[in-house]
């Protein structure tokens, strides 16, 4: 997840990149994290897990754009991972 955030800064450093994850920066509430994100248009780098855990609170919000690492983890159409990651993507378009 930090490659993600370093590649972004490289790329592009005004863009605001977070990690939603335990090994991010962020120590108050998670569910904090994702409306600061959303509203200014940053980047949210989170794990396949946390989308499962808090897919309510990432469809209150459009993404512009989803991107999945490691689609293999989402290879089960019925798991219930796959079917947050989906979720969030159909509430993003």
């Amino acid at each position: 997840m930090h490659q993600w955030v370093k590649e972004f800064h490289t790329w592009w450093p005004p863009f605001r990149v977070a990690v939603l994850h335990e090994t991010g920066s962020f120590t108050s509430n998670k569910e904090k994290l994702i409306p600061e994100i959303a509203s200014c248009h940053g980047i949210l780098i989170t794990s396949y897990s946390a989308v499962r855990n808090l897919q309510d609170s990432l469809q209150r919000y459009d993404w512009h754009y989803v991107i999945l690492d490691e689609g293999h983890k989402i290879r089960n159409p019925n798991a219930g991972v796959t079917v947050a990651c989906k979720q969030v993507i159909i509430h993003t378009r």
